[in-house]
């Protein structure tokens, strides 16, 4: 009897999806209509495997085109990932270049006060030069870190929230 009406619930699902494809040319929506009303067939199968008095192994078989949509998307997710990443770094070199220039504007006077007490061109440009470069590698060195922990602790960070 269970065999039966989820056969018959699984023909009127299959179509309505046509329905909604051919008729309203809705295409999302049928997949998706589809894919859950067919998926009672699963369920019955379950519902036998557990509640019949035999022991029968129920095996539950995922087929080959859910797995590929299943990995396409998590190929699509991590692509927009790694877009945001690049996009996050393209800004923050961004904000650091303007920063470094606010920030030699700003000390502009003293720069050409050291320029006027007899101070070498190269000298200045190596002491700013050498700011810059401990800066960096200093931001370089805690975002280092803070990568290496996220990818130690990253699990158990994502079981507490």
């Amino acid at each position: 009897m269970l065999k039966d009406k989820s056969y018959q619930f699984a023909i009127r699902i299959v179509k309505l999806s046509q329905f909604l494809q051919q008729e309203k040319k809705e295409f999302v929506l049928s997949k998706q209509v589809l894919r859950s009303g067919t998926a009672d067939r699963k369920s019955g199968i379950l519902l036998r495997g557990r509640y019949q008095k035999q022991a029968i192994a129920v095996q539950m078989i995922v087929p080959l085109k859910v797995i590929q949509e299943l990995l396409d998307t998590v190929f699509v997710v991590r692509d927009y990932v790694v877009l945001a990443g690049v996009g996050v770094a393209v800004v923050a070199f961004g904000i650091m270049a303007l920063v470094f220039a606010l920030s030699i504007r700003l000390r502009r006077r003293e720069i050409e006060t050291i320029r006027k007490i007899g101070g070498a061109r190269q000298r200045l440009l190596g002491v700013l030069s050498a700011e810059i470069v401990i800066v960096v590698a200093a931001g370089l060195g805690l975002a280092a870190g803070l990568t290496a922990m996220v990818s130690h602790y990253g699990d158990l960070l994502v079981r507490i929230v």
